[in-house]
Order: structure tokens, then sequence, then C-alpha cells
């Protein structure tokens, strides 16, 4: 697990970078529960059905463990790629249509040209200095 704290906009944003494979899974709870927000990564240019349906999971697992005051944001990662999903699709994907106890904001992103990751950023830190 990697931790990493940056100072933005005059707040902390601690960062565990938590990956998503099964055997990480278990160990997710104790680093969102108390959490102000989470931001939740989606690989959007990985089509297979396997993976999409491990991160449907996965964000379930993140929804129903979180506090209901946490902000969730995420991030439709790698859309420089030209198979990359989109808001729609991951929004699909997600399930967020039942996902009724909170806002949840997708931003299409990508890494490696840094789209989108500013404006994710932002709009966490308005959404939780705002509460």
């Amino acid at each position: 697990m990697k931790q990493q704290i940056i100072l933005k906009f005059n707040i902390q944003f601690e960062l565990w970078d938590v990956g998503g494979s099964k055997q990480n899974t278990f160990n997710w709870q104790q680093y969102y529960q108390n959490s102000s927000a989470i931001i939740f990564v989606v690989d959007a240019s990985n089509l297979f059905d396997s993976k999409m349906d491990e991160s449907k999971q996965c964000f379930k697992q993140v929804v129903e463990n979180t506090n209901e005051k946490s902000k969730i944001i995420v991030f439709a990662n790698k859309q420089d790629l030209p198979q990359a999903m989109n808001t729609s699709e991951i929004y699909e994907l997600l399930d967020l249509s039942n996902v009724s106890n909170r806002d949840v904001k997708i931003f299409e992103s990508s890494t490696k040209n840094q789209k989108g990751m500013l404006a994710g950023i932002q709009y966490l830190y308005a959404s939780v200095t705002n509460q």
C-alpha cells in the first residue's frame, strides 16, 4: 500500500493507493472507513468483462462501507486510449443509478496526460470544504 500526502488548495490530501486485486480488497475498509472523500479509479480501457465486473463489485463494497457523508468521485482513467469507455458507460458499469444515498461524480481522466485530474480534485475540494 502506497501512501502519499499532497498539499493543495490549503488542504491536506492523504492518498492511499490500495490496488484492486482481490487479495487487497479485504484491507480496504481500514483506509476508507473514516474518510472525507474517496477517489475510485477505473481503468476505462479494460474491456474484459471479468475486470469490469471486479471494478463494479469493488465500487459496491466501497459505497456500502463508507460513511454516507464521504464524497465519492470516480476517475474513468486512460481516456488517452481510443477504446476507453466514456462517463455514461462507466455510470452504467458501476450501476450508479442504484446509489441513492450520496452524490457520485465521474471524471474522464488520463494520468498519462493529466486530463481531468485537476477538475476532479477541485470538485473534491469544493465538496469537502462545503460539508
